[in-house]
């Protein structure tokens, strides 16, 4: 992640940055404080959505980068991948960590593929099956 930046500098396109306030009143106490304040925000052609009037913010830094398992992976409910969902499945993460397994243990004679096609897309095969296993015995 990058450091904080003054806020000055931050981006005007409506991107989401992550922002910081040193503080603002509560509403119900004008004497009390909230500390610190880190907020997601975005500019909206005349300010921040999420600002405090009281307490502006002084610093930027982007955002950091997406977890590689989508945070909106509906599939289990039988609704497909959005158009912004990026990453892996947790099908997609069982698989790949039964590859190594599969691979090893094809080359050493220990393992009979089955599927069609390729050595590989018979590999690959293999490790989807071995993932849904590992999602059924989920349940």
């Amino acid at each position: 992640m990058s450091e904080w930046q003054p806020i000055e500098t931050a981006p005007r396109d409506g991107a989401r940055i992550f922002c910081y306030a040193k503080g603002r009143p509560k509403a119900h106490n004008h004497n009390a404080r909230v500390a610190h304040q880190f907020r997601v925000d975005r500019w909206n052609g005349n300010n921040w959505w999420r600002q405090y009037p009281e307490a502006p913010y002084s610093h930027w830094m982007p955002l950091p980068a997406p977890p590689a398992f989508p945070q909106n992976d509906l599939s289990a409910y039988g609704i497909g991948p959005s158009d912004n969902n990026e990453g892996m499945t947790l099908r997609d993460w069982f698989a790949g960590q039964a590859l190594p397994s599969i691979v090893a243990a094809t080359s050493a004679g220990q393992h009979n593929l089955s599927g069609v096609g390729t050595v590989n897309d018979m590999i690959a095969q293999d490790a989807y099956r071995l993932a849904d296993a590992m999602l059924e015995a989920r349940k």
